[in-house]
């Protein structure tokens, strides 16, 4: 942090960003999920050809991420 942003921190502050990181990817995950699930969902209702493979590794990406 010293290098880049020219700052210090402590050990709790730089605990604190970790954890905001930690949020902001469980948040990307779950918006990445219902992006996907409805892909998938409008895809299957109109008959939009689709590669299933492809969606569903998506989904499972964004579940366990």
């Amino acid at each position: 942090m010293n290098e880049t942003f020219n700052m210090a921190l402590t050990k709790k502050q730089m605990d604190d960003v970790m954890e905001t990181i930690e949020l902001y990817d469980t948040f990307d995950s779950i918006v990445g999920l219902f992006v996907a699930k409805g892909i998938k969902e409008t895809a299957e209702r109109d008959k939009i050809p689709f590669e299933r493979e492809v969606l569903e590794y998506q989904l499972i990406v964004n579940i366990y991420y």
